[in-house]
């Protein structure tokens, strides 16, 4: 490329000298357009229900149990409730928080861009935040999504400016406190975290620039983090009774539920398994992680190359959904591999065009044995948006050199022109897409929580699938009166059960039953008599997305002799 065009990605203009207020209006469009999406959410989405419920224990009860768990996010959840003071209404407040932190990583992406890159294509950078359909989704779930990739855009912020001054103690001091924050998050924050003090000592050692004082400030960044570690520690101790100080237990769970669900339509039979009148989730087995790989070697391989897809079809969403005209993708992904190109051909960015592509492969790799989700790589999106802003910088600087032009206007007229133009793709999808409408996720499962809410005491023990009609059923912890699981195995091992257990209602989702094969999906069926249950209600009109309700008799129908009316399917 002329070196005139790479100019482009680092020369600064005057007529952006002031960019506070441009990026104060790019912080307000972001927030403007997740406000517009409120409206396109009628019940809460997938797992996001569990940090709603922690929420609520914390909110409601007074009580930090919500944010003592060893899996789930123990700082989401407060973040919640925090929200929650001003809403009255955990739904609101989770979608709200979401909707806040998504918008206001506007400015840690735009410092980023900032320390390597001019202030024209960090204000686009900026901008594709605002837009960008998978940070835009994520913005108004109760997923950690949001928060986490505010607190990520952060801590590479300040890695980048630890690389360049690993002599200066308080940046070590903000990165340990920053990174501790993110472990109260999610995990994964230590891979870039780890990534930038080896290269900010390995950087320090090489040139010979206050070593022992870069050293020094290394082991202060492992002491802030440790208590953060530590205090997360003490308060599982405190409510759980145990110590719990790594997250060792729930990657080994991802990687056995990604090895294991590799094969489509096996997932509910992994988690569901039923032997000898107790569940046994396949995911969960005590079995050593390597002697588990081994055996399921060929499993691991092919889940490995479908995880690998699914990463760059993530990276090529900058731009488009995953689902959008295939040359949406493409377009997305030329202009991520033109930026990357640029930078590197560029002295000036050279250096940190590599970095990101290393925090990139870095963060990407353990993700590729476990079960990828597309919101896992989110946060990554704010890595493929620099590339994808300083793509779209170096095709406008080559327009503008075919008319013999140092660039086409004082502002980055064309690079905004395609974010309007992200902005309205995005609201045509949010109407018309059905994942994104969560229709997988119907609200009938939120009219049958409300339905018993109305109809029986909380007291009443339920065995159902999901977390959802727990969660709108019970004022208190619905993990207290609620099975979430159910057998899969024959009607009579499944009576039996729910008998010893002290279940009083079945609440039965169609869909699950009938998608995932289970023995008792008979009972999803009209006009279906059973021994042992007495029918309450169908919920909902359209199949398969209806909730079928029975009441189990306390008699005990099964008796030498006499057999169940039982369909024969079941």
């Amino acid at each position: 490329m002329p070196s005139r065009i790479l100019d482009g990605l680092t020369e600064e203009d005057s007529a952006l000298r002031e960019p506070g207020w441009i990026l104060a209006f790019i912080v307000l469009l972001a927030m403007g357009l997740r406000f517009m999406l409120f409206r396109y959410h009628q019940i809460i989405e997938g797992d996001g229900v569990h940090y709603a419920a922690l929420a609520r224990l914390i909110s409601r009860n007074g009580s930090l149990q919500g944010a003592a768990n060893e899996y789930w996010s123990n700082l989401w959840p407060l973040v919640i409730a925090a929200f929650d003071v001003f809403t009255h209404d955990i739904e609101l407040a989770g979608r709200l928080a979401s909707t806040v932190f998504g918008s206001l990583a506007v400015i840690p992406v735009y410092l980023v861009s900032r320390e390597f890159l001019n202030v024209r294509t960090s204000l686009v950078a900026a901008s594709l935040v605002a837009a960008q359909p998978y940070l835009l989704r994520f913005s108004v779930l109760l997923y950690t999504e949001s928060f986490y990739t505010f607190l990520l855009a952060w801590v590479i912020w300040l890695g980048i400016r630890l690389i360049k001054s690993p002599d200066r103690t308080e940046r070590w001091l903000w990165l340990g406190l920053l990174v501790g924050v993110g472990l109260w998050t999610r995990p994964e924050i230590q891979a870039p975290a780890v990534l930038f003090v080896i290269v900010s000592l390995v950087r320090s050692f090489l040139k010979r620039r206050a070593f022992r004082k870069a050293l020094r400030g290394s082991l202060l960044f492992a002491g802030v983090a440790l208590v953060f570690l530590f205090s997360r520690a003490l308060l599982i101790h405190n409510y759980l009774g145990k110590w719990h100080f790594g997250f060792g237990e729930k990657a080994a769970i991802n990687i056995r539920m990604g090895i294991l669900s590799y094969d489509h339509g096996e997932a509910e039979k992994f988690v569901n398994a039923f032997e000898k009148g107790r569940f046994v989730n396949l995911w969960q087995k005590k079995t050593a992680l390597l002697p588990f790989l081994w055996e399921n070697r060929a499993r691991a391989v092919g889940r490995m190359k479908f995880n690998a897809s699914r990463i760059l079809e993530s990276y090529a969403a900058v731009l488009t959904p995953t689902k959008g005209v295939p040359w949406h993708r493409k377009t997305a992904m030329s202009l991520v591999f033109l930026g990357i190109l640029g930078m590197l051909l560029s002295r000036r960015t050279r250096r940190w065009a590599l970095l990101l592509i290393l925090i990139l492969l870095v963060y990407s790799f353990p993700w590729l044995l476990v079960f990828v989700l597309d919101r896992f790589v989110v946060p990554l999106a704010i890595i493929s948006i620099i590339f994808t802003a300083a793509g779209l910088l170096v095709l406008e600087s080559g327009i503008a050199a075919l008319f013999q032009r140092r660039r086409l206007t004082a502002w980055p007229v064309l690079s905004f022109l395609i974010v309007i133009s992200f902005v309205m793709r995005t609201t045509s999808w949010a109407r018309h897409d059905r994942d994104f409408i969560w229709e997988k996720d119907p609200v009938v499962l939120k009219e049958a929580g409300l339905f018993l809410k109305d109809h029986f005491p909380q007291k009443t023990r339920i065995l159902t699938w999901g977390p959802h009609i727990p969660f709108y059923f019970y004022d208190g912890n619905p993990y207290d009166r609620c099975i979430q699981n159910i057998p899969y195995a024959p009607y009579e091992e499944v009576i039996d059960y729910v008998r010893r257990k002290k279940v009083a209602l079945l609440v039965l989702p169609e869909w699950v039953l009938i998608g995932s094969d289970f023995p008792v999906k008979s009972l999803a069926a009209e006009g279906v008599q059973v021994d042992g249950l007495n029918f309450v209600k169908v919920i909902g009109r359209q199949e398969p997305e209806r909730i079928w309700i029975y009441k189990v008799l306390k008699k005990r129908i099964f008796r030498a002799g006499r057999r169940s009316r039982m369909p024969e399917s079941l």
